[in-house]
C-alpha cells in the first residue's frame, strides 16, 4: 500500500487530501482524494466544476454563499443536463396530504439560483418515479401501472399515457427508458403476474410524437436491468419463468436495434447488481467478480475482485471504471454498517484497489460526475472527492 498526505487550508475549510492505492494486478494508477464534512441536517446535492452545492431545511448552499430555498422538502436526484454544462437537474419530496407526498422539480444554476418547474402529488403507495431528460422536456416512469408523463421546462405536462390495460397496480413491475442515435425506447410488461409469463417483455419505440409503438416481444418474464450502447445493442437482464412454481432462471438478451430487433440471449449465473457498458463490451457486476461479455462472440471474461470486497455500485467516468465497495457489511438492529470504503479502478481486465476511508458509515453512495467534476463518494456526512492524477 502507497499513501501520500497533503493539508490544505481554503476559504475556512480544512481539506484532507489522501493518495492511496494498492495494485492488484495492474499498474499504478493513483488518484486525489480530498475529504470535507457536512453538518448534520444539510444534504450534499452536487458538485459542477468547482462549486460545491449543500441544501438544508431553509437555505440552499454554493460553496459558503447561502441563498433562500424556493422548493421545499429532501432532495432524492441531481442528474445533469446533457448540452449544458452550466446547470443541473434537481428533484426533491416533501410532505403533503394524508394519502400523498409532493415531489418538486427545478433547474439549478452555476450561479445557485433554482428555477421552480413543477410540483406533483406522489400517492403513499407509488415509488418516487424515474427521471429521464431529454433536450426539451423530462419523462417521469411510473412502472406501478406501466406508465408515463412528459413535462416540459416550463412546467406543462404534454402527455400522461399507460401503455397497455393487460396489468394492474403492482410494485413487482418495471418500466425502463433507453435511448439510442436519437430513437427512444421503453421496455414494459405485458401482464402483472410474470411468473405464468416467459415472455413477457415488450420493447416500445417512440415516434416523433412521442407515442409508443411495440417493436418486439422480449423472452422474459420481468426485466430488471436495460442498458443501450453507442453501438445499438440493448442489454437485457431478468428472470424467466414458465410457471409460478419453476425456478427462475436469470438471462440476459441483446436486442440489435439497428438490425430489426434481432435478439439473441445468455444465461446467467445470478441477478446482478448493476449493467454497464464501456468500450463495446456489457459489464457485469456480480458478488465476487466482473463480467465482461463480448455481444458478438458471447465472449466472457471475469475478474475477481479479491478477498475482503463487498461491491456496491459501478461507474464510467473520464472512460475509466470504478467499482465502489466495502470489506464487509454488518446487519445491525439499526440497519446495515458499511466496513471501510474502497474503490477499484477497472482497465484492461484488472483491478487496482484505492482505499478511501478505513471507517464505518451508516450510508455509502458514489455520485457521478456533473459536468466533468470529480467523482463524489458519500459515507454518511463526509464527503470525498476522488479525481485521478
Amino acid at each position: 500500500m502507497k499513501n501520500r498526505i497533503i493539508f490544505s487550508l481554503s476559504n475556512g475549510v480544512l481539506y484532507f487530501i489522501l493518495t492511496a492505492f494498492q495494485i492488484l494486478n495492474g499498474q499504478s494508477s493513483p488518484l486525489n482524494i480530498s475529504k470535507f464534512t457536512i453538518e448534520s441536517g444539510t444534504q450534499f446535492v452536487a458538485l459542477m466544476g468547482h462549486h460545491s452545492f449543500y441544501a438544508n431545511d431553509e437555505y440552499f448552499f454554493k460553496n459558503n454563499n447561502k441563498f433562500p430555498k424556493t422548493i421545499d422538502g429532501l432532495v432524492v436526484q441531481t442528474l445533469p443536463i446533457v448540452g449544458n454544462p452550466n446547470q443541473f437537474f434537481l428533484s426533491t419530496i416533501s410532505p403533503g396530504t394524508k394519502k400523498s407526498k409532493i415531489l418538486h422539480y427545478a433547474i439549478v444554476s452555476e450561479s445557485g439560483s433554482l428555477n421552480h418547474i413543477k410540483s406533483v402529488p406522489l400517492p403513499f403507495d407509488q415509488y418516487i418515479p424515474r427521471i429521464e431528460l431529454l433536450n426539451d422536456f423530462f419523462i417521469l416512469l411510473q412502472p406501478e401501472n406501466q406508465s408515463y408523463t412528459i413535462i416540459n421546462y416550463e412546467g406543462e405536462t404534454l402527455t400522461t399515457a399507460s401503455l397497455n390495460e393487460k396489468t394492474h397496480w403492482s410494485h413487482e413491475q418495471t418500466l425502463f427508458y433507453t435511448t439510442w442515435n436519437n430513437n427512444h425506447y421503453l421496455v414494459s410488461m405485458e401482464f402483472t403476474d410474470y411468473q405464468n409469463h416467459p415472455s413477457n417483455g415488450i420493447l416500445y419505440h417512440f415516434d416523433s410524437h412521442f407515442n409508443p409503438n411495440a417493436v418486439s416481444q422480449i423472452p422474459m418474464s420481468l426485466p430488471l436491468h436495460v442498458e443501450s450502447s453507442i453501438d445499438g445493442i440493448c442489454a437485457i437482464v431478468g428472470i424467466t419463468k414458465t410457471s409460478s412454481i419453476t425456478s427462475p432462471i436469470i438471462n440476459l438478451i441483446f436486442i440489435d436495434l439497428r438490425d430489426n430487433y434481432r435478439t439473441s440471449q445468455i444465461t446467467l449465473n445470478e441477478n446482478p447488481k448493476s449493467i454497464l457498458w464501456h468500450n463495446g463490451q456489457l459489464l457485469i457486476l456480480n458478488k465476487s467478480e466482473l463480467i465482461s461479455i463480448n455481444p458478438v462472440t458471447k465472449k466472457q471474461t471475469y475478474t475477481q475482485y479479491g478477498s475482503s470486497f463487498t461491491p456496491l455500485d459501478i461507474i464510467s467516468h473520464n472512460n475509466s471504471i470504478y467499482i465502489l465497495g466495502c470489506n464487509a457489511i454488518d446487519i445491525t438492529k439499526e440497519g446495515p454498517k458499511y466496513n471501510s470504503a474502497l474503490l477499484l479502478e477497472f482497465e484492461n481486465n484488472e483491478f487496482i484497489q484505492h482505499r478511501i476511508s478505513d471507517d464505518s458509515f451508516d450510508t455509502l453512495t458514489i455520485k457521478p460526475s456533473l459536468n466533468g467534476a470529480p467523482i463524489i463518494i458519500q459515507g454518511d456526512q463526509n464527503i470525498y472527492k476522488v479525481k485521478p492524477e
